[in-house]
């Protein structure tokens, strides 16, 4: 099975929880205005819907692979469902204020190539705001040192759907 096929099986077996929380640490770096923003990997829109109620957002676009984890209308003007890495750049060049990869990044094949090609739709003083987990996490770290335990679980920062691992630096 090639590698992003086994990406998408992985992000479907998804139940709808999974993303539908509202991520304040990436809300708390927007000031307010009429920003544009897309939003990578929106699942149930829930930070997005959170940005458009507290002025922080003119327009929110979001692309999702996981049709599952979607609740489309909500704090969106557009969604599109497909693979980052795969599909078509829907967008013109300079178009955001904003790009939002929350806890994205670690889940794809070639995270290098997605930035530098969605890097292209940011405005001149725009921003990619991005967050990725820490597998240098203390619980990992001492299940790992200590049980020699390396398990996956299906969220979470060892996560089966992982394919890539980061550190704070």
């Amino acid at each position: 099975m090639p590698e992003s096929a086994l990406k998408a099986k992985l992000y479907w077996n998804k139940n709808s929880a999974y993303g539908s929380s509202v991520r304040w640490d990436i809300i708390d770096l927007i000031p307010r205005g009429p920003h544009k923003i897309l939003d990578i990997g929106c699942g149930a829109g829930s930070t997005v819907t959170k940005l458009r109620e507290l002025g922080k957002a003119r327009e929110i676009l979001g692309i999702e692979i996981n049709e599952n984890a979607t609740h489309w209308p909500h704090g969106l003007d557009k969604l599109y469902i497909g693979d980052v890495e795969t599909m078509e750049v829907p967008y013109s060049e300079k178009r955001f204020d904003y790009i939002l990869f929350g806890d994205v990044l670690e889940h794809l094949i070639d995270p290098g190539n997605v930035l530098s090609t969605y890097a292209s739709l940011l405005k001149d003083d725009g921003y990619i705001i991005a967050s990725v987990p820490n597998v240098k996490f203390l619980d990992i770290l001492l299940r790992l040192v200590f049980l020699d335990e390396f398990r996956y679980d299906d969220c979470g920062i060892l996560d089966r759907s992982h394919l890539r691992f980061f550190t704070k630096s």
